[in-house]
């Protein structure tokens, strides 16, 4: 296969494509831009409709958390009545005196609160949401309406920050909505903090790994940083916990690209036959040198390797410096922290240096998860009726071709 070239550099490799028109761009002509790589001119286009844009995304924020740290002031007292003075609110004017008359007389009424807010916002005056969405929550408490659309209007005045802060308000509410570190990681992108950026994809993936979206964020985080065989491995992650569904040729490309970009090993060495009674929970038997084997449940919503930690203790691994994070698994949430096993084997099938989390609790009569990071590794096949899993080795990824 013939490794795709920048539209600008055919010389050069391209590592990803504008998220405007489809271009292959190298790493030098891509801009990391609202969520996307962007070539130069789709940059200048997305700037010029940022105002559009932005009314419609304070759409989507609302609508979307139907689905899925303590206050300060943001200015000086008296900055933000003089500007809302100074605001022409056009034909919603009028309404907008009659919602703050109402709260005047009942400041805590949620309703009224919401809708004085995002009247606010459709008007166009966005320091008014932030001033009026602050002052609710300070006096009444906090409102997960009310704090996305602070974050929304921050985003569109650039106040990344500020945007990041108000996010995490609505992180601590409720921390197990995926979409939440989409938004606080797309706020640091936005504000260079880069490292922060990619914790939250990483959490933000580790909760949804079958969502495009996320694999796509955490995949360009990864290209960013030099790491294009992880960014291969999460698209390889995020296939694996779609068994049966068939492949987005979009994600496939973008797996091609990965795939020609990085100078990736095998991924996983060997081959393993399991076989599972009908009708009964997958579980698999882990060896441990000295001791009974561990209980496996092969668990493909779990985007991670997960053990029990009385397990973990048989197998003497450390936790010491791990990182707590959420994960799906086993059709709940866990916090687990995370470590790392040098080796990971089933029968004949075996992957090294492979990320774990260890949970205090789990289902019971399992030490652990088998999840996604490992049985991505190989090609998987399931056989439902004969209630068998095959993993074999996959061949090495192509490499790049060589520049001329």
């Amino acid at each position: 296969m013939t490794s795709p070239t920048c539209f600008q550099h055919p010389d050069t490799a391209a590592t990803t494509r504008c998220g405007g028109c489809d271009k292959s761009l190298c790493t030098k002509c891509a801009t990391f831009d609202g969520g996307k790589d962007r070539c130069a001119a789709c940059v200048a286009r997305y700037h010029q409709g940022k105002k559009t844009r932005a009314v419609v995304m304070g759409a989507v924020l609302v609508l979307a958390a139907g689905g899925v740290g303590g206050w300060f002031a943001l200015r000086p007292p008296g900055a933000a009545s003089s500007e809302a003075q100074a605001f022409d609110h056009g034909k919603k004017g009028m309404f907008i005196r009659h919602l703050k008359d109402e709260l005047g007389r009942q400041p805590c009424d949620k309703a009224k609160g919401r809708e004085y807010a995002q009247a606010l916002f459709e008007a166009g005056d966005l320091r008014g949401v932030i001033q009026a969405g602050d002052d609710f929550i300070a006096q009444c408490g906090k409102s997960t309406a009310l704090r996305q659309l602070t974050y929304t209007a921050h985003v569109q005045l650039q106040e990344f920050d500020l945007a990041a802060r108000d996010v995490t308000e609505l992180i601590e509410g409720a921390p197990s909505n995926a979409g939440y570190f989409i938004w606080r990681g797309m706020a640091y992108e936005a504000a260079s903090a880069l490292d922060k950026a990619t914790a939250d994809f990483h959490q933000a993936f580790l909760l949804k790994p079958s969502e495009a979206q996320v694999t796509n964020l955490l995949a360009t985080a990864a290209m960013r940083e030099g790491r294009a065989c992880d960014a291969r491995m999460t698209v390889l992650e995020h296939f694996q916990s779609q068994p049966g569904k068939a492949r987005d040729p979009k994600m496939e490309q973008r797996l091609a690209e990965l795939s020609s970009a990085g100078r990736c090993g095998s991924d996983g060495r060997g081959r393993a036959e399991l076989s599972f009674p009908a009708k009964a929970p997958r579980i698999v038997e882990f060896p441990v040198e000295g001791g009974a084997p561990g209980r496996l449940l092969v668990d493909t919503d779990s985007a991670r390797v997960v053990l029990s930690k009385a397990f973990a203790q048989r197998l003497g691994l450390s936790l010491e410096g791990a990182r707590t994070v959420r994960l799906q698994a086993a059709h709940d949430v866990l916090t687990v922290q995370l470590t790392e096993v040098s080796e990971l084997a089933l029968q004949g099938a075996k992957a090294t240096h492979v990320e774990v989390g260890v949970a205090d609790t789990l289902p019971d009569g399992v030490d652990g998860l088998l999840g996604l990071n490992f049985l991505a590794r190989f090609d998987v096949k399931e056989d439902a009726k004969a209630g068998r899993l095959t993993l074999t080795e996959r061949a090495p990824a192509p490499r790049a071709a060589a520049t001329p």
